[in-house]
């Protein structure tokens, strides 16, 4: 099942069903359920959704000793909830794109890193953060916990609804393996609290992963942080449940005004409150690229087009760029994947496959930015550089299409025979209309909504 019809399906549920009655400790687990029923539902064979694998487990455990545990031992009245592989290189250091900026502001921050088969925690010497440990010591701990915990500790309430859910749609969702995964979390977390001297903040950068984390915080009267580290609006399936939880934080920082006004306005049960806070990597990037990196290229083509891969539309993406790529050959095209691809089948000429660099580069020097659904046609926008939807079975258009208005900086094509058009009808249009998605990222801002907040 496509993206949009999941989506809509999971909607329908939640208006048909009481999946608030869904609970354990007193809580609705609802909120975590329906993020990873939304994957089950998304996938035509329904298999189970994503367990940790031997692949992860194995970097999980490689992880444990990257960095000193004992500095969790420390005084921190900050901690933030990051993961490795949103690391970027900026003049041979790596830095976090959305948090990078806490090292700078908050010098006695814990960092918890999460590692990543694709990305593994960096050298010491690489990383601006001191104060920094693995999270794999949390994530060991808590698969540990939910395979021995007693079931007691997990009892589900009004499980007999969850179970109907299940059998009428005919999908496999081990929705019990989850809610023990979520209560093994907070336990841990908890034990962490009682042996540590407790933060007054914690910020998180994708806490719908990491409920259990939150539960644990709130329930302790610490206050939790997300901070937006991508897509944010009515077609995302973390952020379109219109309901309260202990399980969502009490302050979340976006982009921009269109962020802000979806949480107050479209979902305002979401979070307590919405702070503008603009996205560190794209000022830090344009500080330090300041060399043409397609200088090598322009006496060639007239015109570089730079294309963000997803891991999802794979396969549809190499169709349309082989035939964009044949239709201008006047054009470079540079291909840049979410993840590194093995046997990059694209082979013409007037193609690049770049895996590995860091984005930001690339499109502050580019003519054209291309993606199917990629957060980066924001980060396309804040460069000034317009943005060629290929709307692979609507994605593009049921993410976008209610901001980013055709003409204004973006164009929506069904395929690549109409991408040259659509080039043109842009730079005809210059940089007319262009919203502006990104709020100004200022650190001492920042520092006044930190001393609001206590």
């Amino acid at each position: 099942m496509a993206y949009i019809e999941a989506l809509r399906k999971l909607t329908e549920i939640e208006r048909t069903y009481d999946v608030e009655s869904i609970r354990v400790d007193g809580i609705s687990v609802w909120p975590l359920l329906r993020i990873y029923l939304f994957q089950v539902i998304g996938q035509t064979d329904h298999r189970k959704a994503h367990r940790l694998s031997k692949g992860k487990f194995a970097t999980v455990l490689r992880g444990l000793f990257a960095y000193n545990p004992l500095k969790v031992f420390g005084s921190h009245r900050t901690w933030v909830f990051n993961a490795a592989e949103r690391r970027k290189q900026l003049n041979g250091a790596f830095v976090h794109r959305v948090s990078g900026f806490v090292s700078e502001l908050l010098p006695d921050a814990l960092f918890i890193e999460k590692p990543s088969e694709r990305s593994f925690h960096r050298k010491k010497s690489e990383i601006a953060e001191k104060a920094i440990v693995s999270e794999s010591w949390i994530l060991v701990s808590a698969h540990l916990l939910e395979r021995i915990m007693p079931r007691k500790w997990a009892v589900i309430e009004n499980e007999a609804l969850m179970k109907e859910i299940l059998e009428k749609n005919k999908w496999n969702f081990d929705y019990v393996y989850f809610v023990r995964y979520l209560v093994a979390q907070r336990k841990i977390l908890n034990f962490v609290l009682s042996i540590t001297r407790k933060p007054d903040r914690v910020l998180i950068e994708c806490p719908y992963n990491m409920m259990g984390y939150v539960w644990a915080f709130k329930r302790r009267g610490i206050k939790v942080v997300e901070l937006q580290h991508g897509v944010v609006n009515q077609s995302h399936y973390a952020y379109v449940y219109n309901r309260s939880s202990v399980l969502y934080p009490d302050c979340i920082w976006v982009y921009g005004e269109r962020e802000r006004d979806f949480f107050e306005h479209v979902n305002p049960n979401y979070s307590k409150t919405v702070e503008q806070t603009g996205l560190y990597i794209l000022e830090k990037a344009n500080e330090v690229f300041t060399e043409d990196i397609f200088a090598p290229y322009r006496n060639r083509y007239s015109k570089i087009v730079v294309f963000a891969g997803q891991a999802a539309v794979e396969r549809p993406v190499y169709s349309f760029l082989k035939r964009a790529a044949d239709l201008n050959p006047e054009w470079l095209f540079v291909y840049i994947p979410r993840y590194p691809v093995e046997n990059f089948p694209v082979r013409n000429a007037n193609v690049v496959y770049a895996a590995k660099v860091n984005i930001y580069q690339y499109l502050k020097w580019c003519d054209v930015h291309a993606t199917v659904s990629s957060t980066t046609c924001l980060e396309a926008m804040y460069y000034r550089k317009p943005t060629v939807f290929y709307d692979y079975e609507n994605l593009a258009s049921e993410y976008y299409g209610g901001f980013l208005s055709s003409g204004k900086g973006v164009e929506y094509i069904g395929g690549a025979d109409r991408f040259r058009e659509a080039v043109e009808r842009l730079e005809r249009n210059g940089a007319t209309g262009y919203p502006r998605v990104f709020h100004p990222f200022d650190k001492n801002e920042i520092r006044n909504i930190l001393n609001r907040m206590g």
